[in-house]
């Protein structure tokens, strides 16, 4: 499934600002951002099921698809505001396949 952002094979994500990507590896990170899905796609879709991901003050908005697929949790102290205008879910516990 399209995602804006896909971590796979130790990648890892790191969104800084309000229209800012980029990655690294091995760690990933996201702060007081916001990220606008359109269609069936995921927010994030973390295919390499790393755990090692926080997330601070970022907003997701999306239709039909995910706010963040993933089967691994990711930092608890996590903060994430999901907007779901469709019939999509903020967040799916689930094997990529």
């Amino acid at each position: 499934m399209p995602a804006l952002a896909a971590l796979e094979n130790n990648g890892a994500l790191t969104l800084t600002g309000s229209n800012s990507i980029g990655t690294r590896s091995r760690a990933g990170s996201a702060h007081d951002a916001t990220i606008n899905v359109l269609g069936s796609g995921n927010g994030i879709e973390n295919r390499a099921e790393l755990g090692n991901v926080s997330l601070s003050n970022l907003t997701l908005n999306f239709g039909d698809g995910n706010g963040i697929r993933t089967a691994v949790a990711f930092d608890p102290a996590s903060t994430v505001t999901t907007n779901v205008s469709g019939s999509g879910n903020g967040l799916t516990i689930a094997n990529a396949d």
